[in-house]
Protein backbone atom coordinates (compact mmCIF):
# COMPACT_ATOMS: atom_id res chain seq x y z
CA UNK A 1 0.00 0.00 0.00
CA UNK A 2 0.84 3.62 -1.10
CA UNK A 3 2.32 5.81 2.02
CA UNK A 4 -0.93 8.21 2.82
CA UNK A 5 -0.02 11.78 2.33
CA UNK A 6 -0.78 12.82 5.50
CA UNK A 7 -0.83 15.95 7.86
CA UNK A 8 -1.93 17.09 11.48
CA UNK A 9 -3.69 20.33 12.56
CA UNK A 10 -2.44 21.71 16.00
CA UNK A 11 -0.93 19.03 17.99
CA UNK A 12 -2.50 20.56 21.62
CA UNK A 13 -5.04 17.81 22.13
CA UNK A 14 -4.65 15.63 24.95
CA UNK A 15 -3.89 12.67 23.15
CA UNK A 16 -1.44 14.93 20.20
CA UNK A 17 1.39 12.94 21.66
CA UNK A 18 0.55 9.36 20.86
CA UNK A 19 0.27 10.76 17.03
CA UNK A 20 3.74 12.43 17.53
CA UNK A 21 5.23 8.78 18.49
CA UNK A 22 3.04 6.57 16.08
CA UNK A 23 2.78 8.48 12.73
CA UNK A 24 6.98 7.96 12.33
CA UNK A 25 6.47 4.39 13.30
CA UNK A 26 4.06 3.74 10.95
CA UNK A 27 5.62 4.65 7.58
CA UNK A 28 4.80 2.22 5.93
CA UNK A 29 1.18 3.31 5.62
CA UNK A 30 1.99 7.19 6.41
CA UNK A 31 3.94 9.62 5.06
CA UNK A 32 3.78 12.46 7.80
CA UNK A 33 4.50 15.27 5.75
CA UNK A 34 3.33 18.38 7.66
CA UNK A 35 1.93 19.96 10.95
CA UNK A 36 0.09 23.49 11.75
CA UNK A 37 1.11 24.72 15.25
CA UNK A 38 0.37 28.17 16.53
CA UNK A 39 3.29 29.56 17.66
CA UNK A 40 1.95 30.14 21.24
CA UNK A 41 1.42 26.40 21.34
CA UNK A 42 4.92 25.78 21.01
CA UNK A 43 5.88 24.97 23.95
CA UNK A 44 3.98 21.59 24.43
CA UNK A 45 6.56 19.03 25.43
CA UNK A 46 5.07 16.85 23.38
CA UNK A 47 6.85 18.46 20.20
CA UNK A 48 10.38 17.51 21.59
CA UNK A 49 9.28 14.30 20.15
CA UNK A 50 8.12 15.72 16.43
CA UNK A 51 10.69 14.30 13.59
CA UNK A 52 12.63 16.87 11.87
CA UNK A 53 11.32 15.91 8.51
CA UNK A 54 7.62 17.35 9.37
CA UNK A 55 7.51 20.51 7.96
CA UNK A 56 5.75 22.94 10.71
CA UNK A 57 3.52 25.62 9.85
CA UNK A 58 2.07 28.85 11.42
CA UNK A 59 -1.49 28.91 10.71
CA UNK A 60 -3.97 25.89 9.29
CA UNK A 61 -4.86 27.99 5.77
CA UNK A 62 -0.44 27.91 5.33
CA UNK A 63 0.14 24.49 5.36
CA UNK A 64 -3.14 23.73 3.76
CA UNK A 65 -1.88 25.91 0.69
CA UNK A 66 1.43 24.35 0.44
CA UNK A 67 0.59 20.95 0.38
CA UNK A 68 -2.64 20.23 -2.33
CA UNK A 69 -1.19 16.47 -2.67
CA UNK A 70 -2.58 15.92 1.48
CA UNK A 71 -4.69 13.10 0.89
CA UNK A 72 -5.79 12.98 4.86
CA UNK A 73 -5.54 15.17 8.33
CA UNK A 74 -5.70 14.48 11.91
CA UNK A 75 -7.28 17.09 13.71
CA UNK A 76 -5.34 17.38 16.65
CA UNK A 77 -7.09 20.89 18.32
CA UNK A 78 -9.07 21.88 21.28
CA UNK A 79 -12.72 20.93 20.67
CA UNK A 80 -13.67 24.66 19.66
CA UNK A 81 -11.18 24.48 16.88
CA UNK A 82 -12.44 21.08 15.20
CA UNK A 83 -15.37 21.83 13.25
CA UNK A 84 -13.84 25.02 12.07
CA UNK A 85 -11.02 23.27 10.86
CA UNK A 86 -12.45 20.33 9.09
CA UNK A 87 -14.84 23.17 7.20
CA UNK A 88 -11.74 24.86 6.21
CA UNK A 89 -9.88 21.52 5.34
CA UNK A 90 -12.95 20.75 3.11
CA UNK A 91 -12.63 23.43 1.33
CA UNK A 92 -9.06 22.81 -0.14
CA UNK A 93 -10.60 19.37 -1.15
CA UNK A 94 -9.87 16.96 1.95
CA UNK A 95 -12.13 14.00 2.01
CA UNK A 96 -10.04 12.02 4.89
CA UNK A 97 -10.18 12.35 8.37
CA UNK A 98 -9.06 11.45 11.67
CA UNK A 99 -10.53 13.70 14.08
CA UNK A 100 -10.38 13.66 18.03
CA UNK A 101 -12.76 12.27 20.78
CA UNK A 102 -15.39 15.56 21.09
CA UNK A 103 -15.60 16.52 16.78
CA UNK A 104 -18.18 18.93 18.61
CA UNK A 105 -20.79 19.21 21.39
CA UNK A 106 -23.19 21.50 19.26
CA UNK A 107 -25.47 19.60 17.62
CA UNK A 108 -25.97 22.14 14.47
CA UNK A 109 -22.45 22.02 13.86
CA UNK A 110 -22.72 17.69 14.09
CA UNK A 111 -25.21 17.66 12.10
CA UNK A 112 -23.66 20.22 9.58
CA UNK A 113 -20.76 18.03 9.49
CA UNK A 114 -22.65 15.30 8.83
CA UNK A 115 -24.04 16.68 5.52
CA UNK A 116 -21.02 17.52 4.46
CA UNK A 117 -19.27 14.76 4.92
CA UNK A 118 -22.51 12.38 2.74
CA UNK A 119 -22.54 14.99 0.00
CA UNK A 120 -18.75 14.24 -0.47
CA UNK A 121 -18.52 10.85 -0.01
CA UNK A 122 -15.68 11.37 3.08
CA UNK A 123 -13.50 8.87 4.96
CA UNK A 124 -14.35 10.22 8.80
CA UNK A 125 -13.05 8.70 11.97
CA UNK A 126 -13.45 9.39 15.47
CA UNK A 127 -10.49 8.72 18.21
CA UNK A 128 -12.89 6.37 20.27
CA UNK A 129 -9.06 4.54 20.72
CA UNK A 130 -10.80 2.27 23.79
CA UNK A 131 -12.66 0.44 21.11
CA UNK A 132 -9.77 -1.23 19.68
CA UNK A 133 -8.58 -2.27 22.94
CA UNK A 134 -7.85 -5.56 23.85
CA UNK A 135 -9.37 -6.45 27.08
CA UNK A 136 -13.04 -4.08 25.89
CA UNK A 137 -13.11 -6.50 22.87
CA UNK A 138 -12.77 -9.87 25.15
CA UNK A 139 -15.60 -8.27 27.19
CA UNK A 140 -17.45 -7.78 24.30
CA UNK A 141 -17.12 -11.59 23.47
CA UNK A 142 -17.69 -12.54 26.56
CA UNK A 143 -21.01 -10.69 27.36
CA UNK A 144 -22.29 -11.56 23.52
CA UNK A 145 -21.73 -15.12 24.41
CA UNK A 146 -23.33 -15.42 27.29
CA UNK A 147 -20.90 -16.05 29.65
CA UNK A 148 -22.85 -13.97 32.26
CA UNK A 149 -26.08 -14.70 31.00
CA UNK A 150 -28.33 -11.84 30.11
CA UNK A 151 -26.68 -8.40 30.27
CA UNK A 152 -28.42 -6.04 33.49
CA UNK A 153 -26.15 -3.50 34.46
CA UNK A 154 -22.66 -1.44 33.42
CA UNK A 155 -20.41 0.33 35.82
CA UNK A 156 -17.53 2.30 34.01
CA UNK A 157 -15.06 4.37 35.62
CA UNK A 158 -13.49 6.49 33.34
CA UNK A 159 -10.48 8.82 35.12
CA UNK A 160 -7.63 10.83 34.22
CA UNK A 161 -5.53 13.40 36.27
CA UNK A 162 -6.62 16.67 35.31
CA UNK A 163 -3.90 18.40 33.06
CA UNK A 164 -2.13 20.52 34.46
CA UNK A 165 -2.54 23.79 33.17
CA UNK A 166 1.19 24.94 32.86
CA UNK A 167 1.12 21.43 29.96
CA UNK A 168 -2.45 22.02 28.41
CA UNK A 169 -4.15 25.00 29.46
CA UNK A 170 -7.26 24.82 27.21
CA UNK A 171 -8.70 21.87 28.97
CA UNK A 172 -9.57 23.44 31.36
CA UNK A 173 -10.89 26.42 29.85
CA UNK A 174 -14.85 25.96 29.40
CA UNK A 175 -14.74 27.44 25.74
CA UNK A 176 -11.77 25.43 24.40
CA UNK A 177 -13.15 22.63 26.01
CA UNK A 178 -16.73 22.48 25.28
CA UNK A 179 -16.84 24.58 22.42
CA UNK A 180 -18.81 28.12 24.15
CA UNK A 181 -19.23 29.37 27.92
CA UNK A 182 -22.15 27.60 29.36
CA UNK A 183 -23.30 27.93 33.04
CA UNK A 184 -22.61 24.93 34.77
CA UNK A 185 -26.30 25.23 36.62
CA UNK A 186 -27.56 28.05 38.60
CA UNK A 187 -26.05 29.74 41.72
CA UNK A 188 -22.74 27.49 40.60
CA UNK A 189 -19.71 29.71 39.25
CA UNK A 190 -17.94 26.73 36.97
CA UNK A 191 -19.24 26.23 32.91
CA UNK A 192 -19.75 23.25 30.89
CA UNK A 193 -16.42 21.52 29.89
CA UNK A 194 -14.04 19.26 32.30
CA UNK A 195 -14.15 15.65 32.90
CA UNK A 196 -17.68 15.07 30.74
CA UNK A 197 -15.95 16.42 27.53
CA UNK A 198 -13.17 15.04 28.52
CA UNK A 199 -14.19 11.11 28.65
CA UNK A 200 -16.95 10.55 26.32
CA UNK A 201 -15.45 6.48 26.29
CA UNK A 202 -17.17 5.65 28.65
CA UNK A 203 -20.74 6.68 26.92
CA UNK A 204 -19.44 4.77 23.92
CA UNK A 205 -18.74 1.65 26.29
CA UNK A 206 -22.38 1.65 27.52
CA UNK A 207 -23.49 1.39 24.54
CA UNK A 208 -20.83 -0.54 22.74
CA UNK A 209 -21.52 -3.58 25.35
CA UNK A 210 -25.15 -2.95 25.73
CA UNK A 211 -25.74 -3.39 21.82
CA UNK A 212 -28.61 -0.13 22.99
CA UNK A 213 -28.84 3.16 22.98
CA UNK A 214 -28.99 5.64 26.14
CA UNK A 215 -32.86 6.14 26.86
CA UNK A 216 -32.63 8.01 29.76
CA UNK A 217 -29.40 9.73 32.04
CA UNK A 218 -29.45 11.61 35.35
CA UNK A 219 -26.03 13.23 36.53
CA UNK A 220 -24.88 15.46 39.22
CA UNK A 221 -21.83 17.42 40.08
CA UNK A 222 -19.29 17.41 43.38
CA UNK A 223 -17.50 20.51 44.43
CA UNK A 224 -14.04 20.48 42.47
CA UNK A 225 -10.79 19.20 43.77
CA UNK A 226 -8.60 22.12 42.97
CA UNK A 227 -9.27 25.96 43.28
CA UNK A 228 -9.60 28.37 40.00
CA UNK A 229 -10.82 25.44 37.58
CA UNK A 230 -14.05 26.72 36.12
CA UNK A 231 -15.03 23.93 34.69
CA UNK A 232 -16.31 20.61 36.36
CA UNK A 233 -13.69 18.02 37.53
CA UNK A 234 -15.94 15.17 39.59
CA UNK A 235 -19.18 13.84 37.94
CA UNK A 236 -21.70 10.83 38.36
CA UNK A 237 -24.21 9.63 35.67
CA UNK A 238 -27.12 6.72 36.11
CA UNK A 239 -28.45 5.93 33.18
CA UNK A 240 -30.35 3.33 31.61
CA UNK A 241 -30.13 1.74 28.18
CA UNK A 242 -33.47 1.20 25.76
CA UNK A 243 -33.34 -2.44 26.18
CA UNK A 244 -33.26 -1.87 30.37
CA UNK A 245 -29.66 -2.70 30.91
CA UNK A 246 -28.69 -0.15 33.73
CA UNK A 247 -25.74 2.12 33.71
CA UNK A 248 -23.72 4.24 36.54
CA UNK A 249 -20.40 5.88 35.33
CA UNK A 250 -17.84 8.50 36.98
CA UNK A 251 -16.09 9.81 34.32
CA UNK A 252 -14.31 12.29 37.06
CA UNK A 253 -11.36 13.74 37.42
CA UNK A 254 -8.90 12.06 39.77
CA UNK A 255 -7.63 13.96 42.95
CA UNK A 256 -4.11 15.68 42.43
CA UNK A 257 -2.04 14.85 45.27
CA UNK A 258 1.42 15.81 44.92
CA UNK A 259 2.57 18.72 43.29
CA UNK A 260 4.50 17.88 40.44
CA UNK A 261 8.48 17.91 40.09
CA UNK A 262 10.14 19.77 36.87
CA UNK A 263 9.54 18.43 34.12
CA UNK A 264 10.46 18.58 30.49
CA UNK A 265 8.25 16.00 28.78
CA UNK A 266 4.94 14.62 29.11
CA UNK A 267 5.64 11.26 30.78
CA UNK A 268 6.19 8.42 33.50
CA UNK A 269 6.25 9.96 36.69
CA UNK A 270 4.07 13.66 36.29
CA UNK A 271 1.02 11.67 37.00
CA UNK A 272 -0.66 12.30 40.44
CA UNK A 273 -3.08 9.53 42.00
CA UNK A 274 -3.59 7.19 41.33
CA UNK A 275 -2.40 7.17 37.91
CA UNK A 276 -2.61 8.76 34.99
CA UNK A 277 -5.62 6.93 33.13
CA UNK A 278 -7.89 4.92 34.62
CA UNK A 279 -11.28 2.66 33.04
CA UNK A 280 -12.47 -0.27 35.39
CA UNK A 281 -15.46 -1.88 33.63
CA UNK A 282 -17.86 -4.39 35.54
CA UNK A 283 -20.93 -6.23 33.49
CA UNK A 284 -23.41 -7.73 35.84
CA UNK A 285 -25.43 -10.30 33.91
CA UNK A 286 -27.94 -12.92 35.21
CA UNK A 287 -25.40 -15.96 35.23
CA UNK A 288 -22.32 -13.89 36.81
CA UNK A 289 -20.40 -11.08 36.86
CA UNK A 290 -17.25 -9.72 34.76
CA UNK A 291 -14.75 -6.86 36.23
CA UNK A 292 -12.11 -5.68 33.80
CA UNK A 293 -9.36 -3.13 34.01
CA UNK A 294 -8.59 -1.94 30.75
CA UNK A 295 -5.94 0.33 31.34
CA UNK A 296 -4.20 -2.74 33.36
CA UNK A 297 -1.03 -4.50 32.27
CA UNK A 298 1.41 -1.65 32.53
CA UNK A 299 4.58 -0.72 35.13
CA UNK A 300 4.03 0.69 38.51
CA UNK A 301 6.31 2.17 40.57
CA UNK A 302 5.68 4.52 43.67
CA UNK A 303 7.96 7.40 42.28
CA UNK A 304 9.96 7.86 45.46
CA UNK A 305 11.61 10.48 46.55
CA UNK A 306 8.83 12.69 45.23
CA UNK A 307 6.13 10.81 46.34
CA UNK A 308 4.32 10.84 42.57
CA UNK A 309 2.95 7.78 41.65
CA UNK A 310 4.42 6.72 38.16
CA UNK A 311 2.61 4.48 35.89
CA UNK A 312 3.84 3.05 32.20
CA UNK A 313 2.15 1.45 29.33
CA UNK A 314 3.72 -1.96 28.15
CA UNK A 315 6.08 -1.35 25.33
CA UNK A 316 4.76 -2.98 22.00
CA UNK A 317 1.38 -2.26 20.04
CA UNK A 318 -0.96 -0.28 21.37
CA UNK A 319 -4.64 1.36 20.40
CA UNK A 320 -3.07 3.91 18.49
CA UNK A 321 -1.10 1.75 16.41
CA UNK A 322 -3.91 -0.20 16.02
CA UNK A 323 -6.58 2.91 15.24
CA UNK A 324 -4.29 4.35 12.56
CA UNK A 325 -4.45 1.19 11.07
CA UNK A 326 -7.97 0.96 10.41
CA UNK A 327 -7.81 4.62 9.69
CA UNK A 328 -5.33 3.43 6.43
CA UNK A 329 -7.27 0.46 5.36
CA UNK A 330 -10.28 2.66 5.33
CA UNK A 331 -8.95 5.50 3.45
CA UNK A 332 -6.90 3.53 0.57
CA UNK A 333 -10.57 0.63 0.29
CA UNK A 334 -12.51 3.39 1.10
CA UNK A 335 -14.31 1.61 3.38
CA UNK A 336 -16.36 3.27 6.48
CA UNK A 337 -14.02 3.40 9.81
CA UNK A 338 -16.07 1.32 12.95
CA UNK A 339 -15.65 4.44 14.69
CA UNK A 340 -17.69 6.87 12.43
CA UNK A 341 -19.17 9.98 12.79
CA UNK A 342 -22.02 9.23 12.61
CA UNK A 343 -22.48 6.49 15.72
CA UNK A 344 -20.59 8.89 17.82
CA UNK A 345 -23.23 11.54 17.61
CA UNK A 346 -25.25 9.72 20.12
CA UNK A 347 -22.38 9.50 22.55
CA UNK A 348 -22.15 13.53 22.57
CA UNK A 349 -25.82 13.50 22.70
CA UNK A 350 -25.47 11.61 25.87
CA UNK A 351 -22.43 14.25 27.16
CA UNK A 352 -25.06 16.89 26.13
CA UNK A 353 -27.84 15.61 28.21
CA UNK A 354 -25.57 14.68 31.49
CA UNK A 355 -25.26 18.13 30.93
CA UNK A 356 -29.04 19.16 30.79
CA UNK A 357 -29.36 17.23 34.02
CA UNK A 358 -26.99 18.82 36.31
CA UNK A 359 -28.61 22.07 35.01
CA UNK A 360 -32.68 21.20 35.79
CA UNK A 361 -31.69 18.78 38.13
CA UNK A 362 -34.11 16.58 36.35
CA UNK A 363 -33.45 12.88 34.78
CA UNK A 364 -33.56 13.56 30.82
CA UNK A 365 -34.84 11.31 28.39
CA UNK A 366 -33.23 10.87 24.86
Amino acid sequence: MKPIKIATLSLTSVHAGPYIVNLPLNKDKFDWVAASINPKDRDIPDLQLMPDYVKVYDTDEEMLKAHPDLEAVVLCGSNDLTYKQFKLCTSYGIKNFLIMKVPTLSMEEYDDMLRIAKENDMIIQVELEMRGDQTVNRLKQLCDTGAIGKLLSIQIYNTTVVLPPEILPWVTDPKQSYGRVCQLKPGDSRFRGGALTDHPHAFDLSRYFSGSEFESIYAEVCENFREGNKIEEGVFVVGKMKNGVCVTIDPSYSRHENKLPPIKAVGPGWEGYPKRVEVYVTLSGEKGTIMADCMGGGVYHTGLPYNTFAYEYPEGPNHYTAMLGSFAECVRNHIKPYVNIEMHQNNMKAVNACYESIYTGKQIKL
